[in-house]
């Protein structure tokens, strides 16, 4: 059986209120809003053949 010794995860932001706490962040932030990223909300610079859909 395959077992797994240890988990750690990365951000970009965290929050004071997010649930989970991450070993590696690049900033936290105690502001409410939604974080946008320019890859999210700026349409692509290249148009592709397939289409991918955002979460």
């Amino acid at each position: 059986m395959d077992a797994v010794a240890e988990v750690r995860s990365a951000v970009i932001y965290e929050k004071s209120q997010s649930l989970v706490k991450c070993e590696y962040v690049w900033k936290r932030t105690d502001d409410s809003v939604w974080i946008n990223f320019p890859w999210s909300v700026e349409p692509p610079i290249v148009r592709k053949h397939t289409t991918v859909l955002d979460a």
